[in-house]
């Protein structure tokens, strides 16, 4: 009984809390490893990651569940963390750089908001 449990978390772990640390993990990598240009802060890019994270990584975690507790399919799992760690490598990125230059007063003159009055 008490094995089924912990067989039970470990795998609720494995689904629910890998992937979202690895999206993370992918934003400090892309920091402290891979520079831009224009540094963005990391708490900026933290709190610009927790919508994203949501949107990238859960509809992974609902379709990894079943391999997760299949041994053969491992792999897969494996290739799903690599992928989530790319989104929060360059996916955060380029949103975290955008949202300074709206903030800068830069915005994009290649794509002006539409005029809508």
């Amino acid at each position: 009984m008490m094995g089924e449990y912990i067989a039970t978390v470990v795998t609720l772990f494995a689904i629910y809390f890998i992937p979202y640390a690895f999206y993370y993990i992918g934003i400090i990598i892309r920091h402290k490893v891979f520079p831009p240009e224009v540094p963005t802060e990391l708490k900026l890019q933290m709190l610009v990651a927790i919508p994203l994270c949501l949107i990238v990584v859960t509809p992974f975690c609902s379709i990894v569940a079943p391999v997760v507790e299949d041994a053969e399919s491992f792999s897969g799992y494996l290739i799903m963390l690599g992928v989530v760690t790319e989104h929060g490598m360059f996916m955060n990125e380029a949103l975290a750089s955008r949202i300074n230059q709206r903030k800068d007063g830069g915005g994009d003159d290649q794509n002006p908001s539409p005029d809508l009055t």
